[in-house]
């Protein structure tokens, strides 16, 4: 059934702020083959309509159920983001992710996955996060405190978590403070 596609499923909940049914989507979206068209339907979810803050919660709450699937399609989301000219919402998205997996008691698992994803995507998806990061720490006392709490875990999980981040963190020491523009 084509209806039922990931990509589908993803646009008509984020649409109608179905978090839970957008975060079990992502989380199937690798094991499925559909982690490109899964990322495809977030960036124009967050980058043509506005909806970052229902693609946060549902990056938070997937990354809480299924942390390596979540981020698969994070990585993904990250590439897209910057081929397609989207990297400021994927950044504000993230932002609002960090601080939607705190709320929620899940920033163990979005930590891990957005290390992982860095992992996964390289220099061009720390590229994106230190975007992302640049705008959590110039963002609300949230946004600032999200991604403080989520560092602190990757840093003291220490191996590739740690390397991931301080990539990320490398990256985003690049973006001028003043202007958000990426040095």
């Amino acid at each position: 059934n084509l209806g039922n596609t990931v990509p589908n499923v993803l646009n008509n909940a984020v649409t109608s702020g179905k978090t839970e049914a957008a975060a079990s989507a992502i989380a199937v979206a690798n094991g499925r083959g559909q982690t490109t068209a899964a990322a495809d339907a977030l960036v124009q979810q967050f980058g043509r309509y506005g909806r970052t803050q229902s693609v946060a919660e549902a990056f938070a709450l997937a990354a809480g159920n299924n942390a390596v699937a979540t981020a698969r399609v994070l990585s993904q989301t990250a590439s897209r983001a910057r081929s397609l000219g989207y990297i400021n919402q994927f950044a504000r998205s993230q932002a609002d992710a960090f601080v939607a997996a705190r709320r929620r008691g899940r920033i163990y698992g979005y930590s891990d996955a957005v290390a992982q994803a860095i992992a996964f995507g390289g220099r061009d998806t720390a590229r994106a996060y230190g975007v992302a990061f640049a705008t959590a720490a110039a963002g609300t006392s949230d946004q600032q405190a999200a991604l403080a709490q989520a560092t602190a875990v990757a840093f003291c999980q220490g191996g590739a978590n740690s390397r991931a981040f301080a990539q990320a963190y490398a990256e985003a020491l690049t973006v001028d403070p003043y202007t958000g523009c990426t040095v």
